[in-house]
């Protein structure tokens, strides 16, 4: 046979066993790290997946568990400018209204010098302790004193129970009986059936009880 100078002819895949490279091992996953608690002796393990990991100030103060960490003052929380401070002043301007006990068969509204007390269809007293529907608010008796002719809603509104705030639109009247809660008001000179006086001036006062 004719043999070639260059030795014998072998196809590209007809590779020697000496010019294979091996292929590099990949090393195994290392194990979670352990830590052992000095104080109570056991391995405490460490989740990576429940470490929490802030975005920090690009993020918008938020955390990787989706809490947001604003500040109460821009997330809305209550505090002094917040829900805090509308409930410190509703709790301020509130007047407490005295429910419990029997209520006047019959409730009057009484003028100046009235005498007070439960009413009923055989005895006329002015009723002390009566309520508003409408604002929620005990209604204030005001005796000897009539309420002026440029009282208003708002100006009931913003000032009703403290009565310091209310002298500036209250006149002497020894015959007068001024009434108010937050809502309304009304001048009575002579004893009133409750009833009738609410039908009459669209008041929504009723006994409280006593």
């Amino acid at each position: 046979p004719i043999v070639s100078p260059r030795g014998p002819r072998t196809s590209g895949f007809d590779q020697p066993a000496e010019s294979l490279v091996p292929a590099p091992s990949v090393p195994a996953p290392a194990p979670a790290e352990s830590f052992l608690d000095s104080d109570s002796g056991d391995w405490d393990e460490e989740d990576p997946l429940e470490a929490s990991v802030s975005l920090g100030a690009g993020g918008g103060g938020m955390s990787a568990s989706g809490a947001d960490q604003r500040s109460p003052a821009r997330s809305g929380g209550a505090g002094i400018g917040g829900r805090g401070a509308a409930a410190a002043r509703s709790a301020a301007t509130t007047s407490p209204v005295k429910k419990g006990g029997p209520k006047c068969k019959q409730a009057y509204l009484g003028g100046g010098g009235a005498q007070v007390g439960h009413g009923s269809a055989f005895s006329k007293l002015a009723c002390p302790n009566m309520r508003c529907t409408g604002c929620d608010f005990t209604v204030m008796r005001i005796d000897k004193q009539r309420w002026s002719d440029e009282l208003d809603y708002l100006f009931l509104r913003n000032h009703v129970p403290f009565m310091d705030k209310l002298q500036p639109m209250l006149t002497n009247d020894p015959s007068n009986c001024a009434y108010a809660c937050q809502c309304s008001s009304k001048n009575v000179t002579e004893f009133l059936n409750l009833k009738k006086a609410c039908a009459s001036s669209n008041l929504r006062w009723v006994c409280a009880g006593h």
